[in-house]
């Protein structure tokens, strides 16, 4: 098990740390130097055997952790939060390590974090769970693209969801009604019952805002004034309010939004959509299966909260 506080004991060298558990499990004597070397070439701290856990930094103290973990070859590993103790960066690091040596020594990893994005990076299934309750288990693209209920869709990255009824469904679409007398058409309302409460969750980056008017012929396209823009490097996030009491988050790459005016908040009327939210939320209906995809266009009718 790997720890989140590492739990390495400070009045011993990294090697003593490593080879603790080796000696606590009755393992020969001559086969413990060997072992623990190999454990922190696997780290990289095989340099570092002699030294103390106080002389060296909060990143190598995890990979001693770590190195202490993979020393007794376990065939399954428990990672409790192991990365949140760390700066950004130097979690990024840590995480495509600890991707590496999972893929080179081939054990099993169940590897618990509240880091929705780590989650996405690290993980080939996801299980998302919500007071002790398992709410929707997947590859991190399907809990990200298809959330089986509104919990998922908000606890998975940032979301818009918009609530509102169903004003006219068919076979491959539906168009909502939201609270604000705004009119959303979603692709794949299969199963979407006219009149039924709904939410629909519109991820930022699947939005769009120009300060020119599109087509006529545009689907989702409504005007709005940007209040606030954040600059993130590769993305600009804005608040677009639609002379309502809410607003909604848009991700834009830096470059396009620069071109376009969206990052000066206070600025011109924009308008956002000439896209299809691709999420369609619901409440369940008798014979209602939420692991069953319909629809098009990756859209899934499931059940709610």
């Amino acid at each position: 098990m790997v720890f989140q506080s590492y739990a390495v004991w400070p009045h011993m060298t990294v090697f003593n740390n490593v080879a603790y558990p080796l000696r606590a499990t009755g393992v020969p004597r001559k086969e413990i130097p060997d072992r623990v070397r190999r454990a922190l070439k696997l780290v990289q701290l095989d340099q570092l055997a002699e030294r103390y856990s106080s002389q060296i930094s909060g990143g190598q103290q995890q990979r001693v952790a770590l190195a202490r973990s993979l020393v007794g070859e376990p065939k399954l590993l428990l990672f409790d939060e192991p990365l949140s103790n760390l700066d950004a960066s130097l979690r990024v690091t840590m995480r495509v390590e600890i991707m590496e040596l999972q893929k080179r020594l081939g054990f099993t990893a169940v590897y618990v974090t509240h880091d929705q994005i780590e989650a996405m990076a690290i993980a080939d299934r996801i299980a998302v769970m919500d007071h002790g309750i398992i709410r929707q288990i997947g590859s991190p693209r399907d809990i990200y693209d298809r959330p089986a209920n509104v919990f998922v869709a908000g606890f998975m990255g940032t979301t818009n969801l918009l609530e509102g009824t169903v004003s006219r469904a068919n076979g491959t679409e539906a168009v909502v009604r939201t609270v604000n007398g705004i009119d959303v058409r979603v692709a794949g309302g299969n199963g979407a019952a006219v009149g039924r409460p709904v939410h629909v969750s519109v991820r930022p980056e699947a939005a769009t805002v120009t300060s020119r008017a599109p087509d006529g012929s545009a689907e989702n396209v409504w005007p709005g004034k940007v209040t606030l823009s954040t600059f993130l490097g590769d993305a600009t996030q804005n608040i677009s309010i639609r002379g309502t009491h809410r607003g909604a988050w848009c991700g834009i790459p830096a470059r396009r939004s620069a071109e376009s005016g969206a990052d000066q908040a206070g600025g011109s009327r924009q308008r956002r959509g000439g896209h299809r939210p691709r999420r369609f939320v619901r409440e369940p209906a008798p014979g209602d299966d939420p692991g069953v995809q319909r629809g098009v266009q990756e859209a899934r009718v499931v059940g709610a909260d």
